[in-house]
């Protein structure tokens, strides 16, 4: 937000929908209810995507298992219809939260409702996990991650079309527009599973899928200098300076997006 506002005079709103082992289809349903009430007098909005060498291990069957499981309190169109287009069924809808919702409910109801009688709203604590310092690397998730992508790298064209299907839901609202990022990959993954050739080829198929298609593709993770030491695991970068480094350059590449287009007022 800070670097945003040095760099473009201007006063964004920062929304962070991250969730846990986020599936492509959270993504849809997020995206969608998140832009329900954009109109054509709404703030612009970038919808920020991450989408590196970790991208390559949501196969559809994977996507599909997750999409099964109760893991958001919402439903979607968006979302249901890229289950179709996967070659899933989903759940009937009814109209009706808890109908609709059933599983999420039962999961998650009772500490909800001791909430809302405590009237204590759930604090989010993002990297939570990242406390106590860096543990070194799961050594069998490590490998089980190598073998992921190495086999996911024949899905990268119907990743891309899943990312398509997403871009083009998006261009029909209003002021709204969708931009790619490298996501944080440890460097000595990379090179302790033998994924340099894979990212070889990974990279260059991304510069032609945005040139192709419009969709801007930026390598935030090298362009920060991130080193195997700056992440906590092989996925998530240290807080402190090291994930400063990563944000500056999303702040910097985000600026250049918003002033070379004239985006407009903060959104």
């Amino acid at each position: 937000k800070d670097g945003l506002l040095a760099a473009t005079g201007q006063d964004w709103e920062i929304v962070n929908l991250t969730t846990p082992l986020q599936a492509p289809t959270d993504q849809f349903a997020l995206a969608e209810r998140a832009l329900d009430s954009q109109g054509a007098d709404s703030p612009p909005v970038i919808v920020v995507l991450g989408f590196g060498l970790q991208r390559l291990r949501w196969t559809a069957a994977r996507t599909l298992e997750m999409a099964a499981m109760p893991r958001l309190g919402l439903r979607s169109a968006w979302a249901d219809a890229e289950m179709t287009q996967l070659g899933g069924t989903p759940q009937p809808r009814s109209g009706f939260y808890l109908r609709d919702n059933l599983d999420f409910v039962l999961i998650n109801g009772s500490e909800a409702l001791m909430r809302l009688v405590l009237l204590s709203p759930a604090k989010r604590r993002i990297d939570s996990y990242a406390e106590g310092g860096p543990h070194g690397p799961r050594l069998e998730a490590r490998r089980i991650m190598g073998e992921d992508i190495r086999a996911g790298l024949p899905q990268l064209a119907p990743l891309q079309a899943g990312i398509e299907r997403l871009a083009a839901h998006l261009a029909a609202r209003p002021n709204t527009r969708l931009v790619l990022i490298e996501e944080p990959l440890s460097p000595a993954l990379v090179a302790d599973q033998g994924l340099v050739a894979v990212q070889a080829e990974f990279v260059p198929a991304m510069a032609a899928f945005s040139a192709r298609t419009g969709i801007p593709y930026w390598l935030v993770d090298r362009e920060s200098g991130l080193e195997a030491a700056d992440f906590f695991d092989d996925l998530h970068v240290l807080p402190g300076p090291a994930q400063a480094r990563f944000q500056e350059a999303l702040a910097a590449d985000l600026g250049g997006l918003i002033m070379g287009e004239g985006a407009g007022d903060g959104g």
